[in-house]
């Protein structure tokens, strides 16, 4: 196992943690992801523009060569207001990022290519943009073109790609902290002579530990974070920091769900968010 001394066992899990620590502040939540087929300028065998749908398995993804005029253009299977569009793994430098109300005429997001980063934690290079108007009008397809690429002849990796249709934004209690903490898939081997070794396979991914009570939002709020917590436990979500880290937003799920009620303009609830791996 490398890194021996920073990981500790969780025999029960078959993974390795690291204690993290807290996060105070502020989130963005996209609560709808939006559903889409997706066709690309070329791909590699096996990982075709398909599995860009695939949120939970990012790994997956799609590759091609890496070259010139690389793009994929994700046709939404409803018009939706695109809010956000996230990235939760990527080998590119740089994606610009095109919406289009018909799939033939693109406007972008941005007159520069959008940066990628890399988030210290999980060792991801991600890519996240939020429209800065929630109620931004409705698209019908997004198109992702990848600049600073590998080298040519090497291979481009974009691992998944949600479509962020509905957002809210939620401000922390004080004295009530997210703490998060990594973990990674491990598995053990048994020696002979009694000892005992935890392999890592595969990147690490993070785990949020919400405390109750822990948010502070709006009325019309409420109801989509009960909604979350009662009834879309499995459902891929996005979880943005928003704390001046662009790397530190997260595609995945609530693992586990424990209360959740409203108070006073307060959510009060606790539950654990998980990465997808």
């Amino acid at each position: 196992m490398s890194e021996r001394g920073r990981w500790n066992v969780d025999p029960w899990n078959r993974a390795l943690w690291w204690p993290g620590g807290a996060v105070h502040g502020h989130l963005i939540v996209g609560t709808q992801l939006a559903d889409f087929t997706a066709e690309a300028s070329a791909e590699l065998p096996g990982y075709p523009a398909g599995n860009l749908r695939s949120v939970a398995h990012p790994r997956r993804g799609w590759r091609a060569t890496a070259g010139a005029d690389l793009a994929v253009v994700c046709t939404l299977t409803t018009p939706v207001r695109v809010t956000g569009v996230v990235i939760p793994w990527t080998n590119a430098a740089h994606v610009a990022i095109d919406l289009s109300t018909d799939g033939t005429t693109w406007a972008p997001v941005d007159p520069m290519p959008l940066p990628t980063y890399v988030d210290p934690r999980t060792e991801r290079r991600k890519l996240c943009w939020w429209a800065p108007d929630p109620a931004a009008p409705f698209s019908a397809a997004v198109r992702l073109r990848t600049f600073g690429t590998p080298l040519p002849g090497d291979t481009l990796e974009v691992g998944a790609v949600a479509v962020v249709a509905a957002r809210f934004e939620l401000t922390q209690n004080v004295g009530f902290p997210i703490t998060w903490t990594i973990i990674r898939p491990a598995t053990r081997v048994d020696f002979t002579d009694g000892s005992v070794e935890w392999n890592a396979e595969g990147p690490p991914r993070l785990r949020y530990q919400f405390q109750s009570p822990v948010w502070r939002g709006d009325r019309p709020t409420m109801p989509e974070l009960l909604t979350i917590v009662h009834g879309a436990k499995g459902r891929p979500i996005v979880i943005d920091e928003n704390r001046g880290n662009p790397a530190a937003v997260y595609v995945g799920t609530i693992a586990e769900d424990f209360t959740a009620a409203e108070r006073f303009a307060v959510f009060d609830a606790g539950l654990v968010f998980e990465e997808f791996g």
